[in-house]
């Protein structure tokens, strides 16, 4: 270029029609020029990945399902990695498809655009000063690029073709036009490449470099020159599988010479075999030329005309790769062939020139060759990637692996060119060095390899939630630990606030605390030391996972349930006082207060609403126990709560999948999933009827149906235990119960479970047995009810006594006020030692009329008595008082005195 070419100043640069900037740039432009121009003055925002696409730019057919994932998967990688484009530019094959899938990015998303780069050689391009033509160039004009040349008139023509132009992609963002003094030559050699890793390294933040990945679809000789200048540089390469040609060489020769994968840890094959350039050898022919003095050193091979044509000068390097790949390499000339294509040999009527173009041919055939070799390599083809279009997997999955396994391979070079660096300055260094300084500088090196690879992976994982690549994550990240992970908290949070469950979910099962990452050192169990202070233990957890954006997300209707001015546009949740007028106006009133500023706080509600007796229990265990186990408890109870405060944020925030995975985590799921119905059936009813409600609805059903599940298999096991469950007060979630609940978010399907059933009967014969459809049992019943209780001990059958301990008296399980039917201490008569007889006699008529179905049989009783005599006064006995009957009659004394009693139990309750 520099011996047939000369700089100059141009002004070959603008904008194009479609409105993209484009410049005129020499092919040998210094790459923090081209970066300054990118960055600079095109102001192209800091990529996350760099991907460039190369193949097919002729001969290109796609079925059309794989040509729909192919552009599917363009624009998802795309957006959601924030990448930098790279392609040839040209409107043609593979380009075509970029361009579409660019277009219709623009529909999906209009405030998110694809930043696409084409470089693409100047003199290939055809028509441009048309495309570079304002609205003022309607008249007819003469463009003339090359030997081309273009008559338009009022911008439509007859445009004729010329081999070797093409006319640029107009979807793309930005045009380098490069420009080596070449005409209708597509060639940029390894420039796309070298901008990459310039790009890469410059752009990055830290140790970890811009990921940089290659999409190769279907694809010819370039294509194979420009993976070898990919994969030498460390750049791994994704092949479609399926596109044709190239790609599907690959694939079917990474599975030909799979053994090589074996290889990769073999001390020779450690570090890639390096190949020369071929084009800087001259072929010779045998029959012409004289023979080499060396056989070793001269490759021959059979051109098609039959004539054997010898390259000669291989060096050492190559022939190894060459023996490497003996047993395959004339059966991937044969296959390459047909890949590379030739120029009209037949078409040439002077022999030597017939000649020289197959000669021509045939260097190019050993030239790919060998560059196929180097890229099958054992060293360098763990950078290779198939992925298969009609698969369920992501194409970001494809591309984040390979990005991992470059990265990694990246590492372990460096620690080797570490190692090897050592060992020499070890021999040179005279004196000798001493054991001790050995050590030091050894451990020097492992000490900064540890901490590369820790930063390495951390910036790998932040990536991989980024595409939410969990399956890449846990194979080639995590691996089961956090050893080399620096900065866990941070990362969990940034798993929540993103929403990735599956992140979540195996923070939390390789060791993740929730509770120190919300509530370190204890911070849950805060007091009011300080009380100028206004610090909560939640200040954090509410920062982090309530912050305003989050809340008034499209998605999530949590703004709609906060009360604020109307004059307010955007809610926000900066206290615990909100969040549980929030939870109240979801859930109900019947919830107490379940967040606290410090812990003291939440004693002293609990004393004034009456529920102490937990906390006085918990403080009471651990009051014998040492330092270490009371931590230990106090740890466990921060686990309780900030299990189920993530959860109720997942559903409030109406991030479902990641309210599953904290409902798996969690002691009480049933009250937890019953909960989640309610607050979803009031989020329901505030959407109209779409898609939207549809997915509550379906959400709604998932967690009822948990809780059925639940259930069931608690009655499975012990169906008494089972009823307890429903009717128990859960101190967790504001000493609601589960039938509650159900009941106030009108779950029919819980409430119709036998196990419900079973409880409310519980509930309904208290210490009476619970089974009373027998008609003996309900004729007891009747005697009991008709002589007051007092044959109820005789007749009516009551609850089993539990069998006692021996030498121990049963203590009081549950409040005598509440619903205490399971509890041994009732059932027991009063440890009496004289009279037993007739203890046990008014034990059993005390818990007769102590039942609920006693005390409604009196009520309704007393009901219809009050209605009769009401009815009896008003039709026969209300009469005004006389000089005969100067006083009310007593039927009327007694109905006020009823009526005043309803009033009284009224005012009561």
């Amino acid at each position: 270029m520099k011996k047939h070419t000369r700089e100059s100043v141009t002004k070959d640069y603008g904008k194009l029609l479609t409105g993209a900037p484009y410049a005129r740039v020499a092919l040998d432009t210094q790459m923090d020029i081209i970066q300054k121009l990118l960055f600079g003055i095109w102001q192209i925002k800091k990529p996350r990945l760099i991907m460039s696409i190369i193949g097919g730019a002729k001969y290109f057919v796609l079925t059309e399902r794989v040509e729909t994932n192919f552009i599917n998967s363009i624009i998802d990688v795309a957006l959601k990695s924030k990448a930098l484009i790279f392609t040839n530019g040209f409107d043609v094959g593979l380009v075509q498809l970029v361009g579409k899938a660019i277009k219709k990015s623009k529909s999906i998303k209009i405030n998110e655009k694809i930043t696409a780069v084409g470089i693409a050689k100047w003199g290939s391009v055809k028509n441009l000063t048309q495309l570079k033509a304002g609205p003022k160039h309607s008249a007819q004009q003469t463009t003339n690029n090359g030997e081309n040349t273009i008559q338009q008139s009022n911008g439509e023509g007859k445009i004729g073709r010329v081999r070797g132009e093409q006319n640029l992609e107009k979807n793309h963002s930005q045009y380098l036009l490069m420009d080596d003094g070449t005409i209708r030559n597509y060639d940029t050699g390894d420039f796309r490449t070298r901008l990459a890793k310039q790009i890469s390294q410059i752009q990055s933040e830290g140790v970890l470099p811009i990921p940089v990945v290659t999409i190769v679809v279907e694809g010819g000789r370039d294509t194979i020159t420009n993976m070898y200048y990919d994969l030498r540089e460390n750049i791994p390469v994704v092949i479609i599988d399926g596109s044709g040609r190239v790609a599907d060489f690959f694939k079917r020769w990474l599975l030909y010479t799979e053994e090589m994968d074996n290889k990769v840890h073999d001390p020779d094959y450690k570090q890639p075999i390096e190949i020369n350039e071929l084009n800087d050898k001259v072929p010779a022919s045998v029959t012409n030329s004289t023979k080499s003095s060396t056989d070793e050193n001269k490759d021959t091979s059979k051109t098609s005309g039959g004539a054997t044509t010898s390259f000669i000068n291989l060096d050492t390097q190559t022939e190894k790769l060459k023996n490497l790949f003996l047993k395959y390499f004339e059966k991937i000339e044969e296959e390459l062939k047909a890949i590379v294509i030739p120029e009209e040999v037949d078409s040439s009527k002077d022999n030597t020139e017939k000649q020289s173009k197959q000669e021509e041919f045939q260097k190019q055939v050993a030239d790919a060759a060998y560059r196929v070799l180097y890229c099958l390599q054992p060293a360098v083809r763990s950078d290779i990637t198939v992925f298969n279009l009609n698969s369920d997997n992501d194409l970001s999955e494809a591309i984040f692996r390979g990005i991992c396994k470059a990265s990694q391979k990246q590492h372990r070079m460096a620690l080797h060119d570490r190692v090897n660096t050592l060992k020499r300055y070890k021999n040179k260094s005279r004196p000798m060095l001493t054991d001790e300084n050995i050590h030091h500088h050894s451990t020097s090196v492992s000490t900064k390899s540890k901490q590369e690879k820790t930063i390495q992976s951390t910036l790998l994982l932040e990536l991989a939630m980024s595409w939410n690549s969990i399956d890449v994550a846990k194979e080639l990240i995590l691996q089961n630990s956090l050893e080399n992970i620096h900065g866990e908290n941070d990362l969990f949070i940034k798993a929540l606030t993103k929403n990735r469950p599956n992140f979540v979910h195996e923070f939390i099962r390789i060791g993740v605390d929730p509770s120190e990452v919300f509530f370190p050192n204890d911070k849950f169990f805060s007091t009011n030391s300080k009380p100028n202070q206004n610090h909560s233990r939640y200040d954090f957890f509410i920062q982090k996972l309530y912050s305003t954006e989050a809340v008034n997300r499209p998605e999530c209707l949590l703004a709609s349930v906060i009360e604020s001015d109307p004059d307010v546009k955007e809610k926000y949740i900066k206290e615990t006082e909100t969040l549980n007028d929030v939870l109240r106006t979801l859930i109900g009133d019947n919830l107490h207060l379940l967040y606290f500023d410090t812990h003291d706080d939440e004693l002293n509600h609990r004393k004034m609403s009456g529920f102490t007796t937990n906390f006085v229990r918990f403080n009471q265990m651990t009051d014998g126990k040492n330092a270490q186990s009371l931590r230990r408890a106090n740890r466990e109870m921060a686990q309780d709560y900030i299990m189920r405060d993530l959860f109720l944020w997942a559903i409030l925030m109406n991030y479902i999948d990641m309210a599953k995975v904290f409902l798996a985590h969690m002691k009480y799921r049933i009250c937890a999933a019953l909960i989640a119905t309610k607050i979803l059936k009031n989020y329901s009813r505030r959407v109209p009827y779409d898609e939207i409600k549809k997915n509550y609805i379906e959400n709604i059903s998932y967690f009822e149906n948990y809780a059925i599940n639940c259930i069931d298999l608690c009655q499975k096991n012990n169906s008494e235990d089972a009823c307890e469950i429903v009717l128990r007060q859960i101190e967790l979630f504001g000493n609601i119960s589960c039938l509650q609940i159900a009941a106030n978010a009108d779950n029919k399907l819980f409430l119709a479970h036998s196990c419900c059933v079973q409880a409310l009967n519980n509930i309904w014969y208290d210490k009476l047995y619970p089974d009373q459809s027998k008609k003996r049992n309900r004729a007891a019943l009747f005697i009991g009810f008709l002589s007051f209780g007092l044959l109820a001990p005789v007749f009516v059958e009551y609850r089993k006594e539990p069998k006692k301990a021996k030498h121990k008296d049963p203590k009081a399980q549950l409040e005598s006020h509440a619903i205490n039917y399971c509890d041994p201490y009732p059932l027991e008569h009063p440890r009496i030692t004289t009279h037993v007889g007739f203890s046990r006699y008014c034990h059993q008529l005390n818990n007769f009329h102590a039942s609920v179905l006693a005390k409604y049989t009196y009520h309704w009783v007393q009901y219809c008595f009050f209605l009769l005599l009401f009815s009896y006064t008003l039709l026969f006995k209300f009469e005004p008082p006389t000089n005969n009957t100067p006083s009310i009659y007593w039927t009327e004394i007694l109905t006020i005195i009823l009526v005043s009693c309803m009033l009284i139990e009224e005012i009561h309750f």
